[in-house]
């Protein structure tokens, strides 16, 4: 795939890592608060705590948080314009959806075979709740049914998860790691 072609898959997939990131803010803020609270405790120990401590560690804990979607989205937005630039349509199955409202909507996943199975090693649409994901999934049950093997994959929440169930995914070791047989059976 030409590089002005993929480029916008990885701006994308950018824009999903940071929305994901916002909209999951309450979980991983009070993991990055523990983070802060404990270099400033290192910090504490050569000067006297200050009443402004508590806001010095949420904007830490802010930072901190920043820095993390930054680098990930980057380096996973990077990869995916590599990726599409790089691998074959049997690797890496991109789909853009084009809405009567003018808007597009951009997904991708990349394949990866692993004896009898092709393992998913990430599906994303961006922007989110626009059926790109929808339309990439049912792209992957159709090319690993063509082929006649399982398809694998990580959901990455319940809610996720549930929704693979709906259309013939099933939890293998836990609820996150899940299995599509050729030919399954969707089920609600």
């Amino acid at each position: 795939m030409p590089l002005a072609t993929a480029a916008p898959f990885g701006c994308a997939h950018f824009k999903a890592i940071a929305a994901q990131s916002m909209t999951g803010l309450h979980r991983t803020l009070p993991a990055w608060a523990v983070v802060g609270t404990i270099v400033l405790a290192i910090d504490g120990r050569r000067r006297r705590p200050t009443p402004t401590d508590g806001l010095r560690v949420i904007a830490l804990s802010a930072a901190l948080q920043m820095m993390w979607t930054t680098g990930f989205a980057v380096v996973s937005s990077t990869r995916t314009v590599v990726r599409l630039k790089r691998l074959t349509n049997d690797q890496m199955l991109p789909v853009r959806i084009d809405s009567a409202d003018e808007s597009t909507v951009y997904a991708c996943a990349h394949l990866q075979p692993v004896r009898s199975t092709l393992y998913v090693d990430g599906v994303f649409a961006w922007p989110r709740q626009r059926g790109g994901g929808r339309v990439i999934t049912r792209k992957l049950c159709s090319v690993a049914d063509g082929r006649g093997v399982t398809l694998t994959l990580t959901a990455l929440s319940p809610r996720i998860a549930a929704k693979y169930r709906r259309i013939g995914f099933r939890d293998i070791a836990w609820i996150y790691l899940m299995r599509r047989e050729p030919g399954a059976e969707a089920y609600s």
